[in-house]
């Protein structure tokens, strides 16, 4: 019986140290149709590095990848997206932003260009 209690209080007590931090995930969608969605793409590279976040780039599924510039082919990743992400509008202009925590989209999709501190921002305000 002993042994029983100490165990469970051994658990209860280890298990704050054995839970899995969550995953942060930024996609971005992008198009060559759309200039400053190609100029954001290092901008939302280098915010997802400084937060240790998963970045994964979405070129738009309308278009061709085979006249893409070779030095954006490193962000022309080929990745189905989601129906909510599609149904929330990822699509509808780019780029699109959509953060995500441990698979679930947080807060709204943001559509259009952002600066890089206000691009930070609501990436980390998603967060909260």
């Amino acid at each position: 019986m002993k042994h029983t209690i100490f165990l469970s209080l051994l658990v209860v007590l280890l298990s704050p140290l054995t839970t899995k931090a969550s995953e942060i995930e930024v996609i971005y969608t992008w198009s060559t149709f759309m200039p400053l969605s190609i100029e954001g793409l290092p901008e939302v590279e280098a915010v997802c590095k400084a937060h240790n976040f998963k970045c994964t780039f979405v070129y738009d599924p309308y278009q061709s990848i085979d006249t893409l510039d070779p030095e954006l082919l490193p962000y022309a990743q080929s990745q189905d997206l989601s129906d909510e992400l599609i149904e929330k509008g990822i699509l509808n202009h780019f780029p699109g932003i959509a953060v995500l925590e441990d698979g679930q989209i947080l807060g709204n999709i943001h559509l259009g260009y952002l600066e890089p501190e206000t691009l930070e921002w609501v990436i980390l305000r998603r967060l909260q």
